[in-house]
């Protein structure tokens, strides 16, 4: 059998993290990239805290909560266009090309008793200059 080779070293380190995984072999283009995964593989356990700001944190959330214990779980939703920058749709805000925060996220958010921090509501202060 020829060598692997890789495009990057980045490569290379994911190879070896799905080899010892004990995943089930697969096309390489398969590899995990999810977030819960990626942190529970770095720091060898579930996490207690998970904080996001968009669906593309949703699934390590999720992760986070499911395990026993205390867990904290807090999205930013990004509801200032006047201080900041609003996007959603969630909460009728509008939707973006970069960063997207459904209402199924905000919904899923209040059901699980996630913290959702308003930043138009519960911030004063954004930035430092302000």
């Amino acid at each position: 059998m020829a060598p692997i080779s890789f495009r990057s070293p980045v490569d290379a380190r994911w190879f070896r993290l799905w080899q010892s995984s004990g995943l089930p072999p697969g096309r390489w283009s398969d590899r995990p990239r999810r977030r819960d995964y990626k942190a529970s593989r770095e720091i060898g356990r579930r996490p207690r805290a998970a904080f996001g700001n968009s669906t593309g944190d949703w699934e390590m959330l999720e992760y986070t909560g499911a395990g026993d214990g205390a867990r904290l779980m807090m999205l930013v939703l990004h509801d200032d266009a006047q201080r900041e920058y609003a996007y959603g749709p969630a909460r009728d805000l509008p939707e973006r090309k970069v960063g997207t925060f459904t209402q199924a996220l905000y919904d899923e958010a209040k059901k699980h008793d996630w913290t959702v921090i308003s930043m138009k509501g519960d911030w004063t202060r954004i930035f430092a200059f302000d």
